[in-house]
C-alpha cells in the first residue's frame, strides 16, 4: 500500500506543509489520515502528517514509483494536547512532559540515539508511540 505525507512546516510545530510525498506502507502496518508519523527523509528521519491512504497508482508520478521509500515501522507523533491534528489550539507537552513552553510553543525533532534507538523530544515534552 502507498501512502501520502506532508511534512512539518520548519516554521510550525505539527501544521503540515509543502506538497506530498509518497512512500510505501510495509506489509501488516497500517496508519489513518491525519495522524502524525516518523518517515524515512534524506539521510536520517522526519515528522510528517499523513494526508491519504491507500494512494491509487495512477496518482504516482511513474518517474519516482520505482523508487519509494518504504516505512518499515510506524513510530506515532502525538498531538499535544488541547490541539487537533494539525496542531491547533492550546499548546502543551506530551508523553508527560512539562506542558506548554514559553509563548505557547511546541517544538517536535526528531533524534536516532547511539545503538539504534530512536526518539520525539519537544519543547514542552514528546512521546513516540510504537506498533
Amino acid at each position: 500500500m502507498v501512502v501520502a505525507v506532508r511534512f512539518q512546516s520548519k516554521a510550525e510545530p505539527l501544521v503540515a506543509a509543502g506538497k506530498e510525498y509518497h512512500y510505501k506502507l510495509a506489509d501488516g502496518l497500517s496508519v489513518e489520515t491525519g495522524e502524525w508519523i516518523i518517515v524515512p527523509a534524506g539521510a536520517g528521519h522526519s515528522v510528517a502528517m499523513v494526508t491519504e491512504v491507500g494512494v491509487p497508482d495512477g496518482k504516482i508520478d511513474v518517474r519516482v514509483e520505482s523508487r519509494l521509500r518504504t516505512i518499515e515501522e510506524v513510530k506515532r507523533v502525538g498531538a499535544p494536547a488541547g490541539t487537533d491534528a494539525e496542531g491547533n489550539g492550546a499548546s502543551a507537552g506530551v508523553g508527560g512532559g512539562v506542558g506548554g513552553g514559553v509563548g505557547g510553543g511546541v517544538g517536535v525533532g526528531v533524534s536516532e540515539g547511539v545503538g539504534g534507538g530512536s526518539g520525539v523530544s519537544g519543547g514542552g515534552g514528546g512521546s513516540v508511540a510504537q506498533e
